[in-house]
């Protein structure tokens, strides 16, 4: 008789479109041969079923608020192993008592790693401020009751080792796609370099990208297309793109919506090079982070998913297992150079994806699964 399967539900509470993630941690739960059950709101089922997600998990539970959720506690003492898969301010208290009343193992996956170590007093109104340190109060005592942490990348994991925790399982933001076609003698009529992720000039130095690539020249620009694949955070930086967009036209895109999930994946499948641009600091909900060190970011698990080149500046730490399929650029005179080595050097190109296919291989559901330690 063949043993029974653990049960592990996941939590997601937030509206936050972190989808892929819970993709890859479904499918690394299921190697692991996990009955998995995941509740959602709507708004998340709605986008997950985009990513058919619903063909991987065992089972997906729709709530309308968390009056449900309190309601079905019952149920959820009967699972082996709980993961709040997004933690935010405004959901700390409810999952806080929902753990306290299930009285099951779980596991929490960090993705700002400040917002769960420290206090912060960043100018706002004093109730976001009470709200905010109350959060990270509450935070901290879940972190001492937990059975394990997960995070996107080791760089994040070696921060939290710095940070005495010790129960600590890699799950990239991304599953693997698969093998991508290296390219050979192919000619590509149009190199498609796309920066993923919110539009905001604030967080990310997206200026030097768009001055980069503005100093090319036209017969330069014409065999590369610009995409920023993300919503424009706000007016002020809609503005700007506006500007860029007339200067450089069809050769530059960005959205002022939401994408769509297939449109999103639809063109990152047709991407070529994945570029990233970040200032030192950052304040992401009133907490200091780093991008690749206390902050996860999708640029890199966009790329290493696909098995796509990653240029990046100094101020983010790459990946070690992608380091080969990794360019490091300072500033707008060393990323005009790399475009201008895309348009005049094919072979460039070929070997960074020569690279990112053996490299990108590390981080498929299977080795991800076999490293797994804590549940």
């Amino acid at each position: 008789m063949s043993e029974k399967k653990k049960i592990c539900c996941i939590l997601e509470t937030s509206g936050s479109p972190h989808e892929d993630g819970l993709q890859s941690l479904v499918e690394t739960l299921k190697t692991l041969d996990y009955r998995v059950i995941l509740f959602l709101s709507k708004v998340n089922a709605d986008r997950s079923e985009k990513l058919d997600i619903n063909k991987c998990a065992d089972e997906i539970l729709i709530y309308e608020n968390w009056q449900v959720l309190f309601g079905i506690v019952k149920l959820f003492k009967k699972y082996d192993l709980m993961i709040l898969h997004t933690v935010s301010v405004r959901n700390t208290l409810p999952l806080f008592l929902i753990t306290l009343i299930c009285n099951i193992p779980y596991v929490i996956f960090i993705r700002n790693i400040n917002s769960w170590y420290k206090y912060t007093w960043h100018k706002s109104t004093l109730m976001n401020i009470i709200a905010r340190n109350i959060s990270t109060l509450l935070k901290k005592i879940m972190l001492a009751r937990c059975a394990s942490i997960i995070v996107e990348n080791e760089r994040l994991k070696e921060t939290l080792l710095k940070n005495g925790q010790l129960k600590i399982d890699v799950v990239p933001f991304k599953k693997i796609k698969g093998i991508r076609k290296n390219y050979g003698d192919d000619r590509i009529n149009i190199i498609n370099l796309i920066v993923p992720g919110v539009i905001d000039f604030k967080k990310k130095d997206l200026e030097t990208i768009l001055t980069a690539f503005a100093q090319l020249k036209k017969e330069e620009i014409r065999k590369l297309k610009l995409i920023f694949l993300g919503k424009v955070k706000n007016s002020e930086d809609s503005m700007m793109c506006s500007r860029y967009k007339e200067i450089l036209g069809d050769a530059f895109d960005y959205y002022t919506k939401f994408i769509e999930p297939r449109l999103f994946e639809k063109i990152m499948d047709e991407a070529n090079v994945v570029i990233g641009s970040y200032f030192p600091h950052h304040v992401c909900e009133h907490f200091n982070e780093i991008y690749g060190q206390t902050k996860g970011s999708a640029v890199d698990a966009q790329a290493i998913s696909r098995a796509i080149p990653l240029f990046v500046n100094s101020c983010f730490e790459p990946d070690q297992q992608y380091k080969k399929s990794t360019v490091i650029f300072e500033g707008v005179q060393q990323l005009n150079k790399l475009f201008e080595r895309l348009v005049y050097d094919p072979e460039f190109l070929n070997e960074l994806c020569i690279s990112a296919n053996v490299e990108s291989s590390y981080f498929s559901t299977s080795s991800v699964a076999s490293k797994i330690k804590h549940f």
